[in-house]
């Protein structure tokens, strides 16, 4: 709010010397007294965004086609992330052959992955070292070729040492797999072992007692062909569109509502989301389905394999042309409710990605913009003032010089405020109207109009408005033309607003 406080002292000095600073204001009719001065009170303007904002709708500003000012409403669903959408087969006490082999790498819904980066896990290899197996020590060394350090595969050592007692002895070496990656390009994994005796003897396990276990997996990166996978549970969301609630003193009809789906995709594969319900719900508890040329179908871009951490987005667009969007705003709906559910990769692409933190995300835009028909909108700005220092002046005149840039009449009406209660307005009877700014044959506005008003205020008056602390300005748009016409609203719309005014004393008082 606009801030209006002045001293006595200052208010006596210029009392005394009858200076008139304030230029727009100097041809204001004074009552009959002397000597006087002029005190700018308002200097303000706002546009079409700054009255949306004043509704305080749940819904945030925005402007569309070359500029026209809209309201949008937004919901929001998102995915559990892409550590959810791959289990990984059970891989236990495989036995380690003495030879290179490789060891099909099981599928589970006919997937084919070619790559994993681990973010947790490990190996296990386990020796079971049976009494009187060897009959010296043996040193082993575990090849496991396709898991790999960078580009290096990674090897382990064991030392399995004579047992000469009467029970088997486990022997165990665990290997974090946190970073390493899993080369699967054959569909196996390659192993094996090499195992030399103390006097230099190749020996091998007489009965696969050497084994590979994999535990506690977590990816961070897998590629392949990816299985199918349904995201389930997701959540129902509601957009509520409260400009239809909001009390805003009058209605506004829209020429051109829409509602934009708009899917982000960070899977590195298809993705197809079905909207189970997409509904509208009506002042009197009624849902209309909301309907298009989508058939609440909606398939998802995705990133290449060369564009892994990113996300790809495609915006499915419900106009008047391709949907019920129109009739459905027209009903003034409270809530527009959806409700998605969506598989991964329905058509068995045989490329693909995903990492831990892959998501798709689902936002529902309904967009309302500022052209149609007003009828009664009416908003208020309220400007912060003090004139307990006028407390000596018995008469002021006031001058409100006013800057329509809307395409609509403007009836406006100032009140002097103590807190919430109005002491006195500026118009008696009558409200002023403004008329609207000039228009060009495009509906665009290309001149402000521009009115002034004055008001003499009499002592008994002007003592009434001593205890004022606030102004309020209330402005209700009429009707353009009757109804007949749309009219749109620019962001660059607006209204200035100047207000000042006299204040004199009586000299033989």
């Amino acid at each position: 709010m606009k801030s209006l406080k002045i001293s006595m002292g200052f208010i006596l000095v210029l009392l005394v010397s009858a200076c008139n600073p304030f230029e727009d204001f100097e041809k204001v009719k004074e009552p009959k007294f002397t000597p006087g001065v002029a005190f700018p009170l308002v200097n303000s303007s706002f546009t079409v965004k700054d009255i949306l904002n004043h509704f305080d709708t749940g819904g945030y500003i925005d402007s569309v086609d070359d500029g026209i000012v809209s309201v949008v409403y937004r919901g929001h669903i998102f995915t559990a992330k892409g550590e959810e959408v791959y289990d990984f087969p059970v891989i236990n006490n495989i036995p380690v052959p003495p030879v290179s082999a490789g060891i099909p790498y099981p599928s589970i819904q006919g997937e084919k992955i070619t790559e994993v980066i681990f973010k947790a896990g490990s190996i296990v290899l386990n020796i079971q070292n049976k009494p009187n197996m060897f009959n010296q020590t043996v040193n082993v060394t575990v090849f496991l070729t396709d898991f790999k350090t960078g580009n290096q595969s990674i090897t382990a050592q064991m030392t399995v040492p004579q047992n000469t007692t009467s029970s088997t002895q486990t022997i165990s070496q665990q290997i974090d797999l946190t970073g390493k990656r899993l080369d699967l390009a054959d569909n196996n994994i390659t192993l094996y072992y090499n195992a030399t005796n103390t006097s230099g003897q190749t020996v091998t396990f007489p009965n696969n007692e050497l084994t590979m276990s994999l535990s506690g997996l977590k990816y961070s990166y897998l590629e392949g062909q990816l299985p199918n996978y349904a995201f389930t549970g997701i959540p129902k969301d509601t957009v509520s569109l409260d400009i239809f609630t909001y009390n805003i003193g009058g209605t506004v009809s829209f020429k051109d509502p829409r509602i934009n789906l708009i899917v982000g995709n960070s899977f590195g594969v298809g993705v197809t989301a079905t909207t189970d319900n997409m509904y509208a719900i009506d002042p009197y508890g009624f849902g209309q389905d909301i309907t298009s040329v989508y058939n609440n179908t909606y398939p998802f871009p995705y990133p290449s394999i060369n564009e892994v951490g990113q996300t790809a987005i495609d915006t499915f667009k419900f106009r008047g042309s391709n949907s019920n969007i129109s009739s459905i705003i027209q009903m003034r709906p409270r809530q527009v409710v959806y409700e998605v559910s969506a598989e991964l990769n329905p058509n068995n692409e045989p490329l693909g990605f995903v990492t831990d933190s892959s998501q798709f995300n689902v936002w529902v835009d309904v967009a309302l913009p500022m052209w149609g028909k007003t009828q009664g909108l009416t908003f208020e700005r309220d400007f912060e003032a003090d004139f307990q220092p006028f407390d000596i002046v018995d008469r002021a005149s006031f001058k409100l010089i006013t800057e329509n840039g809307f395409p609509v009449d403007l009836e406006t009406q100032l009140y002097f405020m103590n807190g919430n209660i109005i002491l006195d307005s500026l118009m008696t009877g009558d409200k002023m109207i403004l008329k609207s700014g000039t228009v060009d044959g495009s509906g665009r506005v290309i001149q402000d109009e521009i009115a002034t008003t004055e008001s003499a205020f009499t002592a008994a008056r002007f003592s009434n408005i001593k205890n004022t602390n606030k102004l309020r300005l209330k402005a209700k748009m009429l009707t353009y033309k009757n109804g007949t016409e749309d009219v749109k609203f620019y962001t660059d719309y607006g209204l200035t607003v100047k207000l000042g005014m006299i204040v004199g004393v009586d000299p033989f008082k």
